[in-house]
């Protein structure tokens, strides 16, 4: 896991380590050759009491910061590591972790202690080799990006962008169903440009339970995936989940009558550079493509078929989508007359670029 950067199988092992396993992990630590392997060994031994371990946490403080998403990943290990070594800092570690100005001086004032530097060794290329997989590509490098605009005028007739309106399915695709036999609402749709990598292309469908407005819970098999058919597996208190998300890849047709509540609006994709603005991560707005925001810590998730799952939309917390008059009022809603995503939550679309199920998109929630 170390090796190949499993970020999820870490996330899963962390606690999991014995007093045995020690000397082994901290002899590969030090031939690790890179520094993302080794703050996700380091993230493993955090927990463990051994002056061995010491030692490693002093020289993760270390650890240089890239530019990438995974710099978020560095920086908690770093705060842990903190705490391990003082305990002025460990009671500081929620303020580290609000203020990651407050933490780089904190490391730098811990390193002039122990007369140590930052490290000089160039940080890992965010270009990938030649051998890597797809799903490998599209993880190292920022999408193509593009800001959604949602129009103002309602719509009278089918349109392929559009917030509401009538859903463009694959042949023999269903309007999705709620386990509690409620037909979702569909919140958005897009044409994805063909420029978003492994899903240009394709039309990017959400739907939502209008009765059940909750948070995603992901399930993991043994081997740290995702569970086998993840969209369909239980959400607990729930049977199963209370959205879908789909690529299709032939929408031709739209349905035949629009979705009832969600307000039809018009979507516009409007390209823009997705710099990063802070520690690697993107702008918070209603977008395709780029990179994630990361309300929290980045997350990555392996899909039930090996695939690595690829971020390919966010919706920003607290999104309002304006209903018609009339419509039932939406559970832990913030109004009569609009709808949220998953309690209003920040959220972020993964997809399998293998594409092995047209639901086979996983929604992380932050806040």
């Amino acid at each position: 896991m170390v090796r190949t950067h499993d970020m999820a199988g870490i996330e899963s092992a962390r606690g999991e380590v014995e007093s045995e396993d020690v000397p082994q992990l901290v002899d590969l630590y030090w031939r690790l050759p890179d520094w993302t392997s080794r703050v996700l060994l380091a993230d493993l031994l955090a927990p463990v009491r051994s002056p061995a371990v010491v030692e490693v946490m002093r020289d993760v403080l270390r650890a240089p910061l890239t530019g990438h998403w995974t710099d978020d990943w560095t920086e908690v290990v770093k705060i842990s590591a903190l705490g391990r070594l003082y305990e002025e800092h460990a009671e500081q570690a929620r303020r580290y972790c609000d203020d990651r100005d407050e933490l780089h001086r904190a490391v730098d004032s811990v390193l002039a202690r122990l007369g140590l530097d930052l490290a000089t060794a160039p940080p890992l290329p965010d270009a990938p080799s030649a051998e890597a997989t797809v799903a490998e590509i599209a993880t190292r490098a920022p999408l193509a990006a593009y800001v959604l605009e949602v129009g103002t005028e309602p719509l009278d007739r089918p349109a392929r962008n559009s917030v509401g309106g009538w859903p463009f399915l694959d042949e023999g695709q269903e309007w999705p169903e709620c386990f509690c036999g409620e037909r979702m609402s569909l919140f958005f749709q897009l044409d994805l440009p063909d420029d978003l990598g492994p899903f240009g292309g394709d039309h990017l469908l959400v739907f939502h339970c209008r009765a059940h407005n909750d948070a995603s819970n992901p399930e993991l098999s043994d081997e740290g995936r995702l569970v086998p058919r993840y969209w369909d597996a239980p959400q607990p208190p729930h049977p199963r989940p209370f959205w879908r998300v789909l690529l299709q890849r032939d929408a031709a047709q739209p349905a035949a009558q629009p979705e009832p509540a969600v307000r039809a609006l018009p979507l516009t994709l409007r390209p823009f550079t997705d710099a990063p603005v802070r520690r690697g991560r993107g702008a918070r707005m209603f977008k395709v493509g780029g990179r994630p925001s990361w309300a929290q810590s980045p997350e990555s998730y392996r899909c039930a078929c090996g695939a690595e799952l690829v971020y390919m939309c966010q919706v920003p917390e607290h999104m309002e989508f304006v209903t018609h008059s009339g419509q039932p009022e939406q559970p832990y809603g913030v109004g009569t007359d609009m709808y949220n995503l998953f309690l209003g939550n920040e959220v972020y679309l993964l997809a399998c670029p293998a594409h092995c199920d047209p639901a086979a998109v996983w929604p992380v929630n932050q806040n």
